[in-house]
């Protein structure tokens, strides 16, 4: 990496560092609030994106030393603010401006802070951050950036490390470096990071997390380069019966060795998800994730076997849904591949063409084959055979291709029906080998 930077205060010289602040001093906005002689940072996420080489998804703004009439000036010409908690600034092409702010914690979880904003300096305001490859800062005046905390020494090292002490006072951290974990996959996670990870949980923390923000930093993590990490990581800590309780009973259930290698399902379940996380595709991933989850409230009678998982599954991913606030096109996909996966893993054994028909219309391969394929995916990862799901493709497409036009004038509504059935009917018992 070009330019490490062993001092805490300096200019950086990195191509990547040098476009971000030629960018952000070309914005009219930010032109405007430099004029006014308003201290002006990009700070976090873009900074560490820039020294990793990857290209930053949004430019967070800090901004320090502004007076009231200053603040008015801004809201003059456009600027809103959007902060419940403590105060952000949106300008009109929607960049976000958060004042400099130091928090204290005064109550329990996440949401048990107090934010100060008077006098408060870039360094304060860095030093309150999770992760030191998150406390960085780049000062738009000057161009110097700002490393206190030895961040780009942790990303030359490839090091996951807290901030401060103050890590420990915010249960959301579990999840966040979790998260980044799994973003950065050939990280490690500090030692002393851990132990504070730890007393997070010891104190009850946990509990006070609400599904739907533990959702969101869930559904970032099934966008990041190896989410089983962020899964891993959480069973590891011993976190993840707290925040997702159905996940975490995978842990240790049996399955029958000559299917799974003798793997626990939690452990099958984190290879399903490598398998599918090659396709860059959220829902994708928290289908894998699901798709045996119903082995979890099998009758223990009969392990390591587990009869009826694809329907208990489904009607589990209901309650599920329910509780996390899944979205639907999250849920929809993996519903349907919970309830379908085994019928699918054995539609090559089914020889009765109307139970065959059923099927694909249960999954509506006639007209949404797209979705059918996206299972299939799933199913692939899930036993390595793609022949099952090829087998079912390939009937869809004949049935989409079938042309029944000969009927419409013969017959009319349930009766044509019917019949169209019939003749899917035919073309499928004609497929069956």
């Amino acid at each position: 990496m070009r330019g490490k930077l062993l001092k805490k205060w300096g200019v950086m010289q990195n191509n990547n560092i040098d476009n971000l602040i030629h960018k952000a001093k070309h914005n009219h906005f930010n032109q405007y609030i430099l004029s006014l002689n308003i201290g002006l940072y990009i700070v976090g996420g873009a900074v560490r994106d820039c020294l990793l080489g990857l290209e930053p998804h949004d430019i967070d703004y800090v901004i320090t030393n502004i007076t009231k009439e200053q603040l008015g000036n801004l809201y003059k010409i456009g600027f809103k603010e959007i902060g419940k908690d403590f105060p952000v600034l949106l300008s009109p092409d929607n960049h976000e401006y958060a004042l400099a702010r130091q928090e204290r914690k005064q109550g329990i979880g996440y949401k048990g802070f107090i934010f100060l904003t008077d006098n408060v300096s870039i360094e304060d305001d860095l030093r309150r951050r999770d992760l030191t490859i998150n406390s960085m800062a780049i000062n738009l005046k000057t161009h110097q950036t700002i490393d206190l905390f030895e961040g780009i020494k942790d990303i030359n090292c490839k090091i996951i490390r807290h901030t401060s002490e103050a890590f420990a006072e915010d249960p959301l951290r579990i999840l966040r470096v979790a998260r980044f974990i799994s973003q950065f996959p050939d990280f490690t996670l500090d030692e002393k990071t851990e132990i504070y990870l730890k007393k997070i949980i010891s104190l009850g923390e946990l509990k006070h997390l609400t599904p739907d923000r533990v959702w969101i930093e869930t559904k970032k993590a099934l966008s990041a380069v190896k989410p089983s990490n962020y899964f891993r990581i959480l069973a590891e800590l011993d976190a993840l019966k707290y925040i997702y309780p159905e996940i975490d009973n995978m842990r240790g259930i049996p399955q029958p060795v000559e299917f799974h290698k003798g793997l626990d399902v939690f452990k099958h379940t984190l290879d399903v998800l490598d398998n599918v996380s090659k396709y860059n595709d959220p829902l994708l991933n928290f289908a894998a994730l699901m798709h045996d989850i119903g082995k979890t409230i099998t009758d223990k009678n009969n392990y390591p076997h587990h009869f009826g998982h694809d329907d208990l599954g489904a009607e589990l991913l209901i309650k599920i849904k329910d509780k996390y606030k899944i979205p639907n096109d999250y849920f929809s996909l993996a519903f349907m591949t919970a309830k379908y996966h085994m019928r699918i893993h054995g539609v090559r054994d089914i020889k009765k063409p109307g139970k065959l028909y059923k099927l694909i219309k249960n999954l509506n391969g006639l007209k949404d084959i797209e979705k059918l394929i996206n299972i299939g995916k799933v199913c692939i990862a899930d036993n390595g055979d793609r022949k099952d799901i090829d087998y079912l493709i390939n009937i869809c497409m004949l049935l989409q291709e079938d042309d029944y036009s000969y009927l419409l004038p013969l017959y009319k509504g349930k009766e044509l029906g019917e019949q169209i059935k019939q003749r899917y009917i035919y073309v499928c018992n004609a497929c069956i080998k």
